[in-house]
């Protein structure tokens, strides 16, 4: 299960790489590195564009899965780059003091602030919801989590038959993505959850038991939870965000340049 904290890792990304560069469109005569990987709305993001943005993000491997990773990332970063440009952020005063420096890194950093900003104004934590996470957080449950490679969920109740021989593990709060905690930490010991998609997978949980963990108090800690609620809200208010401004932008990848492209991370 991929931790539930790599959600933020995607907004750090975006403020530390600071490269995105201007590209000549990839002809039938254009060289290996001027060929097309990817075009979002006018931009034409081409194999040179792609090497740079590895370098600085220097991938251990090369294989499918790492391209597809980065490429993902510079396709975020360059449509939080266009929204700022049509916002002319890169005309502000706070724009400008940096525009020596890295052009791109600021205008990232300077959009993802001012959306920040605008989301914590619409965002706030109840006393319900920090009993709750505190509730998560006294609570070690033993359950099997059973994925099934198939998008499409069955009908009607998970039999018992499904759970059978498959090994259980311990949970803490934290353990899993937040998708997944929702439905995990309202079921109580002997439940199921019924089938569900997440990722790409049909999925089902069952509850075995559960056991009480020590905790500080409730009163000495209820400040920590309030703003670790509060970065949580936040960061899937930016996911959203983001998603949301992929599916407005026209993004066409060029699966074969991408897969037979040679990374050159060390250059």
């Amino acid at each position: 299960m991929e931790n539930s904290k790599s959600l933020t890792a995607l907004f750090i990304i975006f403020a530390l790489l600071c490269f995105c560069g201007c590209s000549q469109p990839g002809g039938e005569n254009a060289s290996a590195g001027d060929k097309i990987v990817a075009e979002i709305d006018d931009f034409d993001l081409t194999v040179n564009d792609f090497n740079a943005g590895a370098r600085l993000v220097r991938p251990e491997a090369a294989d499918a899965q790492t391209k597809k990773r980065i490429l993902e990332e510079l396709i975020n970063k360059k449509i939080l780059i266009l929204e700022a440009q049509k916002l002319n952020f890169d005309k502000d005063r706070y724009f400008m003091k940096e525009i020596e420096r890295y052009w791109e890194q600021a205008l990232l950093k300077l959009l993802v602030k001012r959306k920040s900003e605008e989301i914590s104004r619409r965002i706030s934590v109840n006393e319900s919801e920090l009993r709750q996470e505190y509730s998560r957080m006294s609570r070690r449950i033993l359950a099997q989590i059973i994925l099934l490679s198939d998008s499409k969920c069955p009908q009607g109740e998970a039999d018992e038959t499904l759970f059978s021989g498959k090994q259980s593990e311990w949970y803490s709060q934290g353990d899993l993505p937040e998708a997944l905690e929702e439905r995990f930490f309202s079921l109580k010991p002997g439940e199921k959850s019924g089938y569900f998609t997440y990722n790409g997978n049909c999925v089902v949980i069952k509850v075995i038991k559960e056991e009480k963990t020590d905790i500080e108090p409730f009163e000495k800690i209820s400040d920590r939870l309030h703003s670790e609620i509060l970065n949580k809200k936040l960061a899937k208010g930016l996911e959203e965000w983001v998603g949301a401004l992929r599916q407005k932008a026209k993004i066409k990848i060029n699966e074969d340049v991408l897969n037979n492209l040679e990374m050159n991370a060390s250059q």
